[in-house]
């Protein structure tokens, strides 16, 4: 007989008595609502799990196909190690280009920098630059030589010269002279253990031809394209330097980094596409010299061929 079945009996139908009552919780005892809304979460736990589960294998799944799909990067450990030292240096070299002023009014008027100031800021970035090509076995050696005929005065300064090795077994890539350069400054751009080669500086009258050399053991250190966008951001470079004179146009000043930034900026280092780019214009311009005309001219060949891909 069930208790219903006997509450029938002896009260009638249908009614019932309480078998217990508690006034207060009592530990070890669960209501029947509570059993209820557990297994109400339970459920929707279980659901949900079951729906992050699935949502978890897509990515995965998605993951799986993205990374056979991926090609290798193309590029050398130099040609990477290239473009990031071009980005460092464009950067640098942004700093100074936005810091340029036109001299308005009055000369005796506080006109912003000086000359020296800009001259002074672009041969550390050219020391630090060359610095970190030595380390990636491109050495490299500046000299400054004085333009006089006399061979008698002439002088000569070696305000750096980077080796890894033996330098004389190496093979000259890229050789270039800038002539006008004022050295009063140079050494602003060494660091503290630079102390075997720390010229002084000259005096700010004279001009030198800067004599640039840039060697390395293999000829295939870069390839063509590298090579040949290199050798020119470096004339460029120095050409800053050589442009941040006293007494020289600001203007031909904010031309060179300009052109500096062109350079950097459509190496083709940086990506696959950009070496693309290359290939199809590098035949026309050589590897020796490149006019502010044509460095423009590939700027926008290079980017509007790039932003229709």
């Amino acid at each position: 007989m069930t208790f219903a079945s006997w509450c029938d009996k002896m009260f009638g139908l249908g009614v019932r008595v309480p078998v217990a009552t508690f006034d207060k919780p009592t530990a070890g005892q669960i209501s029947l609502s509570k059993l209820v809304a557990g297994k109400s979460l339970a459920e929707g736990l279980k659901a949900s799990d079951k729906k992050n589960n699935a949502a978890l294998k897509a990515l995965q799944s998605d993951l799986a196909n993205r990374t056979e799909r991926e090609v290798p990067d193309p590029r050398s450990h130099v040609e990477i190690e290239i473009s990031y030292w071009y980005e460092r240096i464009r950067l640098s070299l942004n700093k100074v280009l936005l810091s340029i002023t036109d001299i308005n009014g009055p000369i005796f008027k506080y006109q912003g920098p000086k000359n020296y100031d800009f001259r002074d800021e672009i041969a550390k970035i050219i020391f630090t630059s060359l610095r970190d090509l030595g380390w990636l076995g491109l050495d490299n050696e500046v000299i400054l030589r004085d333009s006089s005929d006399d061979p008698k005065v002439a002088q000569e300064l070696s305000p750096l010269s980077h080796t890894v090795g033996d330098v004389d077994r190496g093979v000259v890539l890229i050789e270039f002279i800038i002539r006008g350069v004022q050295a009063d400054g140079i050494a602003a751009g060494y660091m503290p253990w630079d102390f075997d080669q720390h010229p002084s500086d000259s005096e700010p009258s004279e001009r030198f031809d800067c004599h640039v050399k840039i060697r390395a053991k293999e000829w295939d250190i870069l390839n063509r394209d590298d090579l040949s966008n290199l050798s020119w951001f470096l004339q460029k470079l120095f050409d800053a330097w050589a442009k941040a004179g006293d007494r020289r146009s600001r203007g031909s000043l904010r031309e060179a980094l300009m052109l500096c930034q062109m350079l950097a900026y459509t190496a083709p280092c940086h990506s696959q596409d950009v070496a693309v780019e290359h290939c199809i214009s590098s035949e026309e311009y050589g590897t020796d010299y490149i006019s502010a005309g044509k460095v423009v001219e590939r700027f926008f060949h290079i980017t509007s061929s790039l932003r229709k891909c």
